[in-house]
C-alpha cells in the first residue's frame, strides 16, 4: 500500500539498525562509537558515565560531560567522512557545516581535557586525534587509509581555531558579565560571528550553559543583510571581471559513467 505522504521515510538509517541488531538503548552504545569513547575516555579528566550507569542514573556533571563525549565523537565521524569526500573547512555553504562540526568537536575536546589545558597544545593530540580517527572510520571502506590525511586536515582546521576561541573567551566573558536582563545582544553575537569567526550555534550553546539568552531573530536578520552585501560585492565584481567561459574552450564535455563503473582512470 502507497503511503499517504510519500516524502516519509522509516528514518532506520546505518546507526539505528546497528542498535536494533546489538541490543543497545542509543547509537553510542554500539560497536560504531562504543571503543573510540573508551579510547578517548584513558585521556579525558572525567569517565563517560554510560559504562557504569544508566543515562537517568546520570549526575548534572556526568550528563554535561557524557555530552561533549557524544559530541566529540559524533562530529570527528561525520568531519572524517566529509574530508574523504573532498571537502574544506570554509565559511561557504557545505564548507561551512565542516568548519562547525570540527570547532565544534574541537571545543568539546577542550572540555574533556584535564587541568583545563588546551587539549591541542598538548604533545601526543596528533597520534590521538588519528587514533580516534581510524576508529571512527575503521567501517567505511572508501576512508580506510587515508587516516593521516584526515587528521592533518582536522589539525589544521583545529590550529587555526584555537587562536579564535582564546579570543573569543575574552571578548564573550566580558559581554555576558554586562548582559542586561541575561540576554546578550544580537550585535555583540554577531561580532562574535563576523570579526572573531566563531559559529553563533556555539555562542548560543555556550550562553545556555551560563543562563543567559540571544536576541536569536535579530542575529539573522543582521546575517542575512551581511549576506547581501557581499552577494551585491561579488556581482560587482564579476560584472567587471573577464569572461572565463572563454578558458574553456576547446575542453572536451564530461562523459559521466557511475551508473555502470564504480571505477575510472583519469587520461588527461
Amino acid at each position: 500500500t502507497e503511503l499517504p505522504a510519500k516524502n516519509v521515510d522509516t528514518g532506520m538509517w546505518f546507526e539505528r539498525l546497528l542498535m536494533v541488531l546489538q541490543w543497545t538503548d542509543t547509537i553510542f552504545e554500539t560497536d560504531m562509537f562504543s571503543e573510540t569513547l573508551k579510547q578517548l575516555q584513558e585521556v579525558a579528566r572525567a569517565p563517560y558515565a554510560w559504562f557504569s550507569k544508566k543515562t537517568d542514573q546520570f549526575t548534572e556533571d556526568e550528563t554535561k560531560t557524557a555530552k561533549s563525549y557524544r559530541i566529540v565523537v559524533d562530529h570527528l565521524r561525520t568531519a572524517s567522512l566529509l574530508i574523504n569526500e573532498w571537502l574544506v573547512p570554509s565559511n561557504e555553504w557545505r564548507w561551512y557545516v565542516l568548519r562547525r562540526l570540527i570547532r565544534r568537536a574541537r571545543y568539546h575536546l577542550n572540555k574533556l581535557w584535564p587541568d583545563n589545558e588546551r587539549m591541542t597544545s598538548q604533545f601526543g593530540f596528533a597520534v590521538l586525534l588519528e587514533t580516534l580517527v581510524k576508529m571512527l572510520i575503521a567501517h567505511y571502506e572508501a576512508a580506510i587509509g587515508h587516516e593521516k590525511a584526515i587528521t592533518d586536515q582536522l589539525l589544521q582546521e583545529m590550529k587555526a581555531f584555537e587562536i579564535t576561541i582564546e579570543k573569543w573567551e575574552q571578548k564573550f566573558l566580558e559581554i555576558a558579565q554586562h548582559a542586561k536582563n541575561n540576554i546578550i545582544p544580537w550585535e555583540e553575537v554577531f561580532k562574535l560571528y563576523d570579526t572573531y569567526g566563531f559559529p553563533v550555534e556555539l555562542t548560543k550553546e555556550i550562553a545556555q550553559e551560563m543562563w543567559k539568552q540571544i536576541d536569536h531573530a535579530w542575529f539573522e536578520r543582521a546575517l542575512e543583510q551581511a549576506k547581501e552585501r557581499s552577494r551585491q560585492g561579488s556581482s560587482k565584481m564579476f560584472a567587471k571581471g573577464t569572461d572565463w567561459s572563454s578558458y574553456l574552450s576547446g575542453v572536451s564535455p564530461t562523459t559521466f559513467t557511475g551508473y555502470t563503473s564504480l571505477q575510472e582512470e583519469n587520461v588527461r
